[in-house]
């Protein structure tokens, strides 16, 4: 609880400076990595009526990588399809509700997961902000962490839901 509540409060600090302008996103990902030692920050937002992803953001991401995203894998991502029937504010890991070792042989997992190494885990939210727009904030880690990382994460994105929300609006 003490590290939760530590980890919470840098985290809402980040994200309010962010919202001020006195920060970026890229001190949020980078407290992450420092609290999660192995996980990479991202998120990407989209218009959900035309579903496409306008932007994705990461930290300890290959560039490359969030490009390809951008520009092709965000279309077969099948985590895409659950958060898109879940309401905003959901929470969800995904060892909990699709894990990344039931999607092998798939293009998505063969030819973008598995080549980044150890972000086959992970914890997200949706948030959604004016004018429709869906934000999903994601935390990935090594699926052997899970275990660890799974309860903290979602604790951690429960306290700071609001936050992000008014971040988005």
């Amino acid at each position: 609880e003490t590290d939760v509540s530590r980890i919470t409060a840098a985290l809402s600090e980040a994200i309010t400076a962010t919202i001020a302008g006195q920060e970026n996103w890229r001190l949020v990902g980078e407290l992450f990595f420092r609290f999660f030692p192995g996980a990479a920050f991202s998120f990407s937002n989209y218009n959900p009526h035309a579903s496409v992803p306008c932007t994705a953001y990461g930290v300890n991401w290959d560039p490359d990588f969030v490009r390809s995203f951008e520009e092709h894998f965000h279309a077969m991502n099948p985590w895409t399809k659950y958060w898109e029937k879940r309401p905003a504010g959901d929470i969800m890991t995904s060892e909990s509700v699709l894990p990344a070792s039931t999607l092998k042989g798939r293009p998505f997992y063969e030819d973008w997961i598995k080549p980044q190494k150890d972000v086959d885990a992970g914890a997200g939210i949706k948030l959604k902000g004016e004018g429709g727009w869906v934000l999903h904030t994601a935390i990935h880690y090594p699926v052997r962490f899970a275990p660890v990382y799974d309860p903290a994460m979602v604790e951690i994105l429960r306290r700071i839901r609001r936050t992000m929300t008014l971040a988005i609006d």
